[in-house]
């Protein structure tokens, strides 16, 4: 680039400026250009020397066309955002400031920002990206100032104001009457957003809320601190999940749960109490009665009633296990439970011959108390559906790495394979038993809820073998 002047310095700071310069006559021709804008869109300077500038600008063909160029000529000066032609064919993103000088010339200070612009876009891009994703979400999402201005909301949340997310952003939420009138203490909602950008810890609360149409919600909100980008200041991001339906739920549970209560107390008291009156009065009428045949109906009253009593027995165990929320977390001793269920089944049914198979290691499982129920239904099952004169049982246990495995094994009539999963169903009664029908759903249900797992398989020459797997205590 010459200058004018022919002032070396001069020269020597134009070419080394890291902006493009061109300088144009009252034509629109270049008369004199730097390195910098040569490099910017790919000309030479003798090249730009012979063009005017409509032939870097895109679409035009005429300098007196342009307005930007007539507007520097009328008023002196120009600044704007603006795009040059590159001689491989691209365009170039710019910001041009013109200044008009002696003779009518003009000198066009040019910056590329192209990397910026791309930038931008990205940016833009990334943003309706995000649009896309948090409006997608179903519960409310928002970003909310010190200053209880919303900067950030995405449909949910707006919806729940009765707005858009163009309205509700850049309002405070104070200011949104429906906001104020809907939540129950507004006072202490703003205070909990305060207290999570002082801390810099997330909180989470239940909060109730009506929505613009009228409908009450309970929300689960957690909010989290979060620092805006712009104005680097401190805000809170919100996440509200939407649990009204949930609590319904558990409202209900609740109720479900009390009357299950309400039922296993009378199973506990009143009808165990009347069976076992029942029962003692038939025992009487069968000591002193010496018609045979009333004998017989009062054995068969002793039998029912028994078989009631076994029933009731059972239905409890299963409302205890359903009215407990978690499992205790206790360690049980297999050997030690597992003798003694044994010997008490032994003491109930004196004509079954009950042995071990092997030697019980001595394990510890998680479980509770109620695992006694497990071999105590099993050994009963073994004993009640045999159909063989004396009924065979035997216990075994096998100590593996992880898991014990104790398995019970009867001489009875076996569980075809079509009746294997479905002997463990609620109210199956097995083979024509006198079983209560509950006990293997029990068993399920409690060696499930102990991470374990029940099955059963053919004996060898017959019968059934009952398999329970149940893991160690770590």
């Amino acid at each position: 680039m010459t200058s004018p002047t022919g002032d070396s310095s001069y020269h020597a700071h134009v070419e080394k400026a890291p902006i493009g310069i061109f300088e144009v006559n009252p034509r629109g021709e270049y008369i004199d250009v730097n390195e910098a804008a040569c490099d910017m869109v790919g000309f030479s300077e003798d090249e730009i020397l012979e063009m005017s500038v409509a032939d870097l600008a895109p679409e035009q063909d005429d300098p007196e066309d342009m307005p930007n160029f007539v507007q520097v000529r009328e008023t002196g000066h120009m600044r704007t955002e603006y795009q040059l032609r590159h001689k491989d064919g691209h365009t170039v993103d710019v910001i041009i400031e013109a200044v008009q000088i002696e003779d009518g010339r003009l000198v066009a200070y040019v910056q590329n920002i192209s990397k910026q612009k791309e930038y931008e876009e990205a940016l833009e891009r990334t943003r309706d990206e995000l649009r896309q994703v948090i409006d997608l979400i179903p519960d409310p999402i928002f970003v909310k100032s010190r200053d209880d201005e919303v900067i950030l909301s995405n449909e949910a949340n707006a919806e729940l104001h009765g707005l858009t997310t163009d309205e509700i952003e850049g309002i405070r939420e104070r200011d949104i009457e429906q906001a104020v009138e809907n939540i129950s203490d507004f006072d202490k909602y703003r205070e909990r957003e305060r207290t999570v950008m002082e801390t810099g810890e997330s909180t989470t609360y239940e909060e109730e809320l009506m929505s613009a149409s009228g409908k009450q919600h309970v929300f689960r909100t957690t909010r989290i601190p979060f620092t805006t980008v712009q104005q680097s200041e401190s805000a809170v991001l919100g996440y509200a999940r939407d649990i009204t339906e949930l609590k319904e739920y558990e409202q209900d549970l609740e109720e479900q749960r009390d009357n299950l209560e309400m039922l296993n107390g009378v199973l506990r008291h009143d009808i165990r109490n009347d069976l076992q009156l029942v029962s003692s009065y038939a025992d009487l009428l069968v000591e002193e009665c010496e018609d045979e045949g009333v004998k017989e109906y009062t054995t068969t009253i002793q039998d029912s009633a028994n078989h009631a009593t076994e029933l009731t027995r059972t239905a409890r165990e299963i409302a205890n296990v359903m009215l407990s929320a978690t499992k205790e977390d206790q360690q049980v001793d297999i050997r030690t439970t597992l003798e003694k269920e044994v010997s008490e089944v032994q003491s109930s049914y004196p004509n079954a011959a009950v042995t071990y198979n092997t030697t019980i290691p001595s394990v510890t499982i998680n479980a509770n108390d109620m695992v006694s129920s497990v071999f105590q239904n099993l050994l009963k099952n073994a004993i009640q559906h045999n159909d063989k004169p004396v009924a065979e049982v035997t216990v075994s246990a096998t100590d593996q790495d992880d898991t014990v495995t104790v398995r019970v094994a009867d001489n009875g009539p076996g569980v075809p394979d079509d009746q294997k999963d479905a002997i463990f169903g609620k109210g199956n009664h097995g083979l024509e038993s006198d079983g209560t029908g509950l006990g293997l759903y029990l068993v399920e249900t409690l060696v499930t809820n102990y991470g374990g797992e029940v099955w059963v398989e053919d004996n060898d020459p017959e019968g059934s073998v009952l398999v329970v797997e149940l893991p160690k205590t770590e």
